[in-house]
């Protein structure tokens, strides 16, 4: 007990010069004005709101500001279309700009926050988890989802580049060679279970394009809801993660 003591004495303040600078970089996407449309094309949030999932409704109030949606949708949405962009953004730019600080002392000290910190190991394993069940495949083809093909591209790379500096940061950090490394069950299962859900993925873009088109038939449309809803239920099941 004493020992956890001294050490959250120790890298606390470290921790809060990386959180600060997490938080400025999450905004930096977050107030982007073009990350909306990204938002609400590339992720099934609209049809979410359809399947009345939950006691309350998606959002606190009748508007279409992000910081209206509750939680659990925002993370239920990026779930879904296999970005899982809350879990680990910005987590990549963060540990590299600390690094570059000191690039031989910061190094150190992350490492030694991962062995000998319990607090810090366990938020980057949580971390390596759900990378582990991001898909920047599959991310790529819900992007296709957005008209405006320069808002498309020009915000999907950069959650794309975003995601790859994390995970070079995270095996950095860890000293592995692959995502969870140490936890090989863990690892396995995942391996197992994606390819069994990249084909609901598919599906799940594939109607959500006929949904959105205009000219869907109402009689159509109300059949195509139900399946997507279905979709969603599947893959809420099959990635664990919901929000």
């Amino acid at each position: 007990h004493d020992e956890i003591n001294t050490l959250d004495k120790k890298y606390t303040p470290v921790f809060d010069e990386l959180s600060e600078l997490s938080y400025r970089l999450y905004r930096e996407l977050i107030d982007d004005p073009d990350f909306y449309a990204y938002f609400t094309y590339a992720t099934p949030i609209t049809e979410i709101g359809l399947a009345k999932i939950g006691s309350r409704p998606e959002r606190r109030r009748d508007s279409w500001r992000i910081e209206d949606l509750r939680a659990i949708p925002w993370i239920f949405s990026w779930t879904q279309s296999r970005h899982m962009l809350p879990a680990w953004y910005p987590v990549g730019t963060t540990f590299k700009r600390f690094i570059a600080l000191d690039p031989v002392s910061n190094t150190n000290v992350l490492q030694e926050m991962y062995r000998r910190w319990p607090f810090f190991e366990n938020i980057l394993d949580n971390i390596q988890m759900t990378m582990s069940k991001a898909d920047m495949n599959i991310a790529h083809l819900y992007s296709h989802l957005v008209p405006d093909e320069k808002v498309r591209d020009r915000i999907f790379e950069i959650i794309k580049r975003e995601f790859e500096l994390s995970k070079e940061m995270i095996l950095l950090i860890t000293g592995q060679k692959n995502l969870l490394d140490n936890d090989p069950w863990l690892q396995r299962s995942i391996k197992l279970r994606n390819p069994f859900m990249d084909p609901i993925n598919y599906i799940q873009v594939n109607l959500l394009k006929q949904l959105r088109k205009q000219e869907t038939e109402s009689a159509n449309k109300k059949e195509l809801t139900d399946v997507v809803l279905l979709t969603i239920s599947c893959i809420a099941a099959g990635m664990r993660n919901t929000g």
